[in-house]
């Protein structure tokens, strides 16, 4: 395990800047290691603003309605990593950033303990998905285009429905994990702005239904931002046997290249 782990709280930012954020990170993490140390681990917490969908690194834009997207002023985005089309709204999102020579098996199922860590924190009980799907199969099907209708093996599970998807891609030795924690049922409004027929968005609404819960459904009340990132903190404390050490964004920032446009790309107009 690691040495330190540090924490980011970076609040609500818009998606370009996240996804770019998270990335540069994994990109040029080889550097940081002179100033963080060796054996060090970022996690970052997040939130969308505006809220925002993001793509799988292969998955075609045609596949939503740019004009309701501007309507609604939804943003929409490329994450680095891979996986199906997410709504970012009222989310939790994680993110790891880290050298280590162990597989993605290892680390996906060390990151998953401490988020069902942090869920017990807020007296929720969650299992593994212990069973793993035939992806290639379930993407061939219209169905398959939200990233939630779906769980891979050591995904969480409340009550048989996902409550938080995650994606993983290498840089080297280098490991970026990336993940939403849903606070609320807003996600299952992504069926609004897909460009495909009435039938489709049903099945998909109906998949979203029976597939996904939240924090707020199981809990049976609302949650704030600073009440699950409190409770994610400890999770990953309690689960890594470690106390993670508060780091300020913009002092991470500036050790990386482009900064100046990272305040740009954050601050610009919404498209």
């Amino acid at each position: 395990m690691y040495e330190k782990i540090f924490l980011i709280d970076s609040g609500a930012k818009r998606g370009h800047f996240q996804m770019w954020l998270d990335e540069t990170l994994a990109i040029n993490f080889d550097s940081l290691t002179h100033t963080f140390g060796e054996n060090v681990a970022l996690l970052r917490f997040y939130a969308w603003q505006p809220f925002c969908i993001s793509l799988g690194y292969h998955q075609k834009e045609e596949m939503f309605d740019r004009a309701r997207l501007a309507q609604d002023g939804i943003e929409l985005v490329r994450r680095p990593t891979g996986g199906r089309a997410v709504f970012h709204a009222e989310e939790l999102t994680y993110a790891i950033v880290a050298n280590t020579e162990a597989s993605n098996a290892t680390c996906y199922a060390q990151i998953a303990r401490a988020l069902q860590a942090g869920l017990a924190v807020l007296g929720i009980e969650a299992n593994f998905q212990r069973q793993q799907p035939d992806f290639r199969n379930r993407y061939t099907r219209a169905e398959s285009l939200p990233c939630f209708t779906a769980s891979a093996r050591d995904e969480l599970e409340v009550q048989g429905k996902k409550i938080i998807g995650s994606a993983q891609r290498r840089y080297g030795k280098t490991l970026l994990q990336h993940g939403s924690i849903l606070l609320s049922p807003k996600h299952r409004e992504m069926t609004r702005y897909l460009s495909t027929t009435d039938d489709v968005k049903a099945r998909i609404a109906k998949d979203l239904e029976e597939k996904t819960t939240s924090i707020s459904e199981v809990i049976g009340k609302t949650i704030r931002y600073d009440e699950v990132t409190q409770a994610f903190r400890k999770g990953f404390e309690q689960a890594w046997q470690r106390v993670l050490e508060p780091l300020c964004e913009t002092d991470l920032l500036a050790l990386l290249p482009d900064y100046s446009s990272t305040v740009a790309l954050d601050t610009a107009p919404h498209q």
